[in-house]
């Protein structure tokens, strides 16, 4: 069997078994949303969503080992990031709201883990949170070359933040940037904002269809067909945008990996529960595989 065979099978394993956790509601396939519970916000007046059960990972997460470890990047602790901006500006974690950095937490980690671990040599840690999370204050981050931040729309870093971020980046660091999309015309200014006091010498620019990042391990010729998982008809088209070390999108290294208007990692947490179609799923998951792979040979 084929490596693309293989994940078509391991997909409809996923679902068939399913591997990771949480209750649907009968006829949608998400998970069930808790109800009940509103609490203001210290100091604004602002009803913000109750705050989210304990995250379910290993105590303090896994000790660092080697594997390949997933690492989502959290922000926001001190009430800093931008979620009274809109409904938009809260994750779900486990079937409920949560914090924006938390969405998809922590069945697209351990679904996707699943898979990389399946479809590679790649040494890949399995546990049941199915990677880290860190702030990018924790010196442990430079421990990982690989982390991904979502909902960048309402990410707003500190200056110790900014500086960690860089030194991560220019040290050899790769940054994934998923489930941001911009129809209300902010997100990727307040993202681009950000990534502009990190590294200021360098252009967001975009990712050519044929750039190998698409053709490291299975070939994805015509990335923009994958169609994002939500719908509408004022959906903004996928589109793919990288930082590349020295602005050289032919030759530079590919610090960061931007999917605006994308959330590949959505595919990947409902991909056990057929809630999207099978085969979206899969392109999804060879998306994580060949940005992996990027970034281990880079």
């Amino acid at each position: 069997m084929n490596r693309a065979a293989l994940v078509v099978a391991l997909a409809s394993a996923v679902g068939a078994l399913g591997l990771a956790g949480g209750r649907s509601v009968p006829g949608d396939g998400r998970p069930e949303r808790a109800g009940g519970g509103n609490a203001l916000a210290p100091g604004s007046g602002t009803t913000i969503a109750t705050v989210a059960p304990p995250l379910l990972q290993d105590e303090n997460g896994p000790a660092y080992n080697g594997k390949f470890t997933y690492v989502r990047l959290r922000y926001g602790d001190s009430g800093s990031d931008l979620r009274n901006l809109g409904s938009r500006g809260y994750g779900r974690y486990r079937g409920r709201r949560g914090p924006t950095w938390a969405h998809d937490y922590p069945d697209a980690e351990v679904n996707f883990s699943k898979i990389v671990d399946a479809t590679t040599f790649i040494d890949t840690y399995l546990g049941p949170g199915g990677g880290r999370v860190l702030s990018l204050d924790d010196p442990e981050l430079f421990k990982y070359p690989i982390a991904t931040i979502i909902e960048v729309g309402y990410w707003n870093p500190s200056d110790e933040d900014i500086v960690n971020l860089r030194a991560y980046l220019l040290k050899g660091g790769f940054l994934i940037v998923d489930d941001t999309r911009d129809e209300r015309g902010f997100e990727f200014r307040n993202f681009f904002t950000h990534m502009r006091r990190a590294l200021p010498e360098y252009q967001i620019q975009l990712v050519p269809d044929g750039h190998e990042i698409f053709n490291t391990f299975f070939s994805i010729p015509e990335p923009l067909k994958l169609a994002p998982p939500y719908g509408g008809w004022n959906t903004p088209p996928p589109v793919y945008l990288g930082i590349f070390k020295e602005n050289d999108p032919e030759n530079g290294r590919l610090m960061v990996m931007i999917n605006g208007n994308q959330d590949l990692q959505e595919y990947w947490e409902y991909s056990d529960r057929g809630y999207y179609p099978i085969d979206l799923s899969n392109e999804a998951y060879k998306f994580g595989v060949n940005y992996l792979i990027y970034a281990f040979t880079h």
